[in-house]
């Protein structure tokens, strides 16, 4: 509770977790562990269900190229 306070009233502290290419890139706050991912726009945005799904399609389709 007090982490993710400290995280409204300064933001986040993130660090890269996981970069499979240049296109997806996924973060991790080291306050209060919340997970975040790029949008198509390049915006912070919250790893949810609809972003894992869709990194993993994409991760898919670039082995299917480059296999």
């Amino acid at each position: 509770m007090i982490k993710q306070l400290l995280c409204k009233v300064s933001g986040h502290k993130l660090e890269l977790t996981h970069q499979d290419s240049l296109h997806i890139k996924e973060f991790t706050c080291q306050c209060c562990k919340k997970e975040f991912t790029e949008d198509g726009y390049g915006k912070l945005v919250g790893l949810n269900k609809f972003w894992r799904d869709n990194h993993s399609k994409f991760r898919e389709y670039l082995q299917e190229q480059y296999s």
